[in-house]
């Protein structure tokens, strides 16, 4: 088992898988709370969740274990597999009380066992100001393209989303020039500019 361990560590402490779901997210009331401490009990009772993660049990502390089962599962959603899990996720326009999505998040990961555990060994995306530039990349090529001066981020909306990408820190960013961009882009590691080149990162403009 590879598992290389990610700079959250300190989110990853336990003695158990269960220990670690539930110190990650303590008591909070947002999607992926009700989802981890419901993990941490399908664990311990030798559910879905023990099965899923089996050969994991002592994956490094920062593998973050939690965070990459939540990722299969949503790749499940994303792809179709799952529908049943749309009206939970705020991202997807689910309005469903987060306190309900257990029971159903466990019979999809029951049904889909094998492929959340080769989940397992894809290391998660976390929310690294970094992973930007190429997202950034792409809203201002958007801009480009269509002709549109000003660009809204509503903040509270991506808060609330339990799946709102990495862009939501830039929610202030209105009427970022393609200037601010360059000098952010040379900041940023090449990997995280995915396949764009840097001649590409500096193209877009915004008007205030």
């Amino acid at each position: 088992m590879d598992v290389r361990p990610a700079r959250a560590a300190h989110w990853d402490v336990g003695e158990t898988l269960a220990d670690r779901f539930r110190a990650h997210v303590g008591d909070s009331q947002h999607l992926y709370g009700y989802a981890m401490r419901g993990m941490a009990d399908d664990w311990e009772s030798g559910g879905p969740i023990r099965m899923a993660s089996r050969g994991y049990e002592s994956a490094p502390r920062g593998a973050l274990v939690q965070l990459r089962l939540l990722a299969g599962e949503f790749r499940l959603v994303l792809t179709g597999q799952a529908p049943e899990l749309i009206r939970f996720y705020p991202c997807l326009g689910g309005t469903d009380p987060a306190s309900e999505v257990w029971p159903v998040m466990r019979e999809v990961i029951a049904t889909h066992i094998e492929d959340v555990h080769a989940a397992l060994a894809v290391a998660p995306q976390t929310n690294e100001v970094g992973r930007s530039a190429a997202l950034l990349a792409g809203l201002f090529d958007l801009v480009a393209a269509s002709g549109v001066r000003r660009i809204c981020w509503s903040w509270e909306r991506a808060r609330a989303s339990t799946c709102y990408s990495t862009s939501t820190h830039f929610a202030a960013t209105l009427g970022i020039s393609g200037r601010a961009i360059r000098r952010f882009s040379s900041r940023t590691p090449l990997g995280a500019q995915s396949t764009l080149s840097r001649s590409r990162l500096s193209r877009g403009r915004a008007a205030t």
